[in-house]
């Protein structure tokens, strides 16, 4: 906190002890841009303190971790739940026919729409995922330290993505003042290293399933699922 009010600027990254494990959400809420647990392996402490001083780690226009922190999460998560034996799941979720928000409403309302869905999203899920955005209106999630075993973190996966979805479906989006509109979104869920071993694969793979769900909206892939020609009905 006296390094963040001595020079906001700042990058800060704190080396975490193995038995300070818990206190990461303080650490983040006082103002550290990243941290990194002990013991690590050298190769993520190079990548963190290139991308922190490579790019601004948030996004202007919600707040979130941009792009580029989500790279920088992406690859410390996947080293951990490598180094630790657990699981590492990748959500994407994109908001529904937002477009019309844009052609309807304009830009501005688009903007008072996404500010609104990035903090219901972070409300919804836990302060030690990461929570970006990834471009547009899709927005990416780490979730973390999820069982090893792949039913069990697909289930958890998947509680976490359907209440981020409830959330913002739950009572319209304020577009502007005195305009509110209904929201919704859909998602999509991969699992590292089960479903995917690397991070493009892993991307793809969650992409595909959000894909999916966009073809009915408001609604969560998190498996593999027949094509409906192939469903027999």
């Amino acid at each position: 906190r006296e390094l963040r009010r001595i020079s906001p600027d700042l990058r800060v990254l704190l080396l975490v002890p193995e038995g300070r494990r818990g206190d990461v959400a303080k650490f983040l809420e006082a103002g550290a841009d990243a941290t990194l647990a002990e013991p690590f392996f050298p190769a993520e402490l190079r990548l963190l303190v290139r991308a922190l001083l490579r790019s601004d780690a948030a996004d202007p226009l919600t707040g979130l971790p941009n792009r580029g922190a989500y790279e920088l999460g992406l690859s410390r998560e996947m080293s951990r739940a490598q180094r630790e034996g657990r699981t590492l799941g990748l959500g994407l979720l994109d908001v529904d026919r937002f477009k019309r928000v844009n052609t309807n409403l304009g830009y501005r309302a688009a903007d008072f729409v996404l500010r609104e869905v990035a903090r219901r999203l972070r409300e919804a899920f836990r302060v030690t995922d990461v929570v970006a955005r990834w471009g547009g209106e899709e927005f990416a999630v780490l979730l973390a330290g999820l069982p090893k075993d792949v039913e069990e973190a697909r289930a958890r996966g998947t509680d976490a993505l359907e209440r981020a979805r409830e959330l913002v479906r739950a009572t319209p989006v304020p577009a502007m003042p005195g305009t509110e509109v209904s929201i919704t979104v859909s998602g999509g869920l991969a699992l590292y290293p089960q479903e995917a071993d690397e991070r493009g694969a892993l991307f793809d793979k969650a992409n595909e399933r959000l894909a999916r769900a966009k073809r009915t909206r408001n609604r969560v892939v998190t498996a593999d699922e027949p094509d409906d020609d192939d469903t027999g009905a």
